[in-house]
């Protein structure tokens, strides 16, 4: 698969995530600047690529702000770390204030990092 196939795969992961959270207020990052180019650019780009990121935004009508941003891929290390804990333990890590240990603990040290 193409990485930015894997990428809007993430993406529409993330969307189904915060709609099942409820949450007002989405704010995407991707070290993806494909991805985020192509969200910023989604009404202007006539790909198959960019009507399926149209068709997926339609999402953020249910939310009252959304900000799509890159960010370094150094800067993703959680993000990364609780991917990885996923797969290890073949789960989607959906959880409400009770979380595992592992995920405090990664939290923990990209904020004090």
């Amino acid at each position: 698969m193409d990485v930015i196939w894997a990428e809007l795969d993430a993406f529409k992961e993330g969307l189904k995530l915060e709609e099942w959270l409820k949450i007002g207020r989405l704010i995407v990052e991707s070290d993806s600047a494909m991805l985020v180019n192509a969200v910023k650019k989604r009404r202007m780009d006539i790909s198959i690529l960019g009507q399926c990121i149209r068709r997926e935004c339609e999402a953020f009508g249910n939310f009252e702000l959304v900000q799509v941003t890159w960010i370094n891929r150094n800067n993703n290390t959680a993000a990364d770390a609780l991917c990885k804990l996923a797969i290890r333990n073949k789960n989607n890590l959906y959880f409400d204030m009770e979380y595992p240990l592992d995920i405090h603990n990664i939290i923990i040290h990209d904020a004090i990092n």
